[in-house]
């Protein structure tokens, strides 16, 4: 059946409906009662889709989120141009800190959108297990170090400096 499909990973453009956010289309009868039976098993992060929409309000639904998204992505893109352009103009080192920050944080919601898999890396499915435990690692990673400098740690609290420097010696990126 077509879940079944859904179930094996299949590369974007193999999906049988060209959308980020449907698995599998199942024609069903109106006014007809029905029992669903789904097993999930994953070796990784999940997100498990349990909504049955009708075309109708998947497309009328898809210029709002489609808006709300653009939105966001727009603000964090704005976020990140000005914070460069702040770090060429002061050399203020927290500003450029702030940038990989600003883009592991967009590389999670592409992740989480299915934008990332939709646009950067259609043709390699299991990529998006990895990407959401990578830009999650990444965003706390810079986190702390952003932090670090921007409190100015080191000079200002030297016991709590000792937990930055513990925190970034334990993170698994280090």
């Amino acid at each position: 059946s077509s879940l079944t499909k859904a179930r094996s990973k299949p590369k974007f453009s193999q999906r049988s409906i060209d959308h980020m956010d449907v698995l599998a289309a199942i024609k069903l009868k109106p006014n007809q009662p029905y029992d669903f039976l789904i097993r999930v098993e994953s070796s990784s992060w999940l997100d498990l889709p349990t909504d049955f929409i009708t075309c109708h309000s998947l497309i009328t639904k898809a210029p709002n989120v489609d808006l709300k998204t653009g939105i966001i992505y727009g603000v964090l893109l704005g976020l990140l141009i000005y914070n460069l352009l702040l770090y060429f103009t002061t050399r203020v080192v927290s500003y450029i800190l702030l940038v990989p920050m600003v883009l592991t944080g967009l590389l999670f919601l592409m992740t989480l959108d299915q934008l990332g898999f939709r646009f950067l890396w259609p043709e390699l499915p299991a990529l998006n297990a990895y990407s959401i435990h990578s830009s999650v690692l990444l965003f706390n990673f810079f986190c702390v170090i952003f932090s670090w400098e921007f409190l100015k740690v080191k000079e200002s609290h030297r016991s709590i400096s000792i937990l930055f420097v513990v925190s970034l010696r334990n993170h698994p990126l280090s």
